[in-house]
């Protein structure tokens, strides 16, 4: 039942997912059902731990949600704890030029793409149950997802996916934002400009791009983009809070 995320690009199908910064199998599973097809397991913001992830993994695995995990380039510690839980796809934030980009990667694989020590007693190898770690099919599964979240990012994009390793691109609408001066923005012409430039960029190179859509009807305006793979939506406590703020409102207006 377990669902890579490479799987899903090579679907050659547009897909859909969120972030995730609350310790919730229960929310994974829900979200599945809703459509959903992938989960960003968010160790950057908020409070998410990796003790957190083991049963928000086992959940996704049963239900066929892929799973990836936000994790620092340089973190090689959390990042091998993650995908020794069994996350088949990481993204990466800051990744401001090629060097950041290969630090990923070399932590993130194992040799000889990479530095990644091999432990056979973990979930993602089945617990050295059924015979020693493919090394080469795990690194060949195993998709990496660069944030570009600054201007220097967005200069640098074709050397960031000249490094081998880096599969998908996505552009942080919300700290792109910031530092082009227009805070709190996300869809600003200058913002998505940026983000039609790198999904061009990406077409071009026949690389993956993932666009944050804030507002579904506007969704249709990336279908001919054949970079553009991917998208993400809103977290699942924004929509828990606009869903609840209407039904209660709904019943004051119909009471008062």
């Amino acid at each position: 039942m377990r669902r890579t995320f490479r799987s899903l690009l090579e679907s050659e199908k547009k897909f859909t997912g969120c972030y995730i910064t609350i310790p919730s199998p229960e929310i994974i599973e829900v979200l599945k059902y809703a459509g959903l097809d992938y989960v960003i397991l968010d160790l950057i913001h908020d409070g998410l731990t990796v003790a957190d992830l083991r049963p928000m993994i086992m959940a996704a695995d049963s239900c066929g949600m892929a799973v990836m995990a936000r994790v620092e380039a340089d973190d090689a510690s959390t990042i091998a704890k993650v995908l020794d839980l069994g996350v088949s796809a990481l993204r990466i934030p800051n990744v401001d030029n090629a060097e950041i980009a290969r630090t990923a990667v070399r932590n993130a694989y194992y040799a000889p793409e990479g530095i990644r020590g091999v432990c056979p007693n973990v979930r993602a190898n089945r617990y050295a149950c059924f015979g020693p770690v493919d090394t080469k099919a795990k690194n060949e599964e195993l998709v990496i997802s660069a944030i570009i979240e600054s201007i220097e990012g967005v200069e640098n994009i074709e050397e960031i996916l000249d490094v081998e390793g880096i599969d998908t691109i996505n552009v942080g609408r919300s700290d792109l934002a910031n530092a082009k001066g227009v805070s709190g923005q996300q869809d600003h012409p200058l913002v998505e400009q940026a983000v039609l430039e790198v999904a061009e960029i990406c077409t071009r190179k026949g690389k993956s791009c993932s666009v944050t859509i804030n507002h579904p009807e506007t969704a249709g305006k990336y279908k001919a983009i054949t970079g553009i793979t991917h998208f993400m939506v809103r977290q699942p406590v924004n929509i828990l809070y606009d869903g609840y703020k209407n039904i209660v409102d709904t019943i004051r207006r119909e009471t008062e």
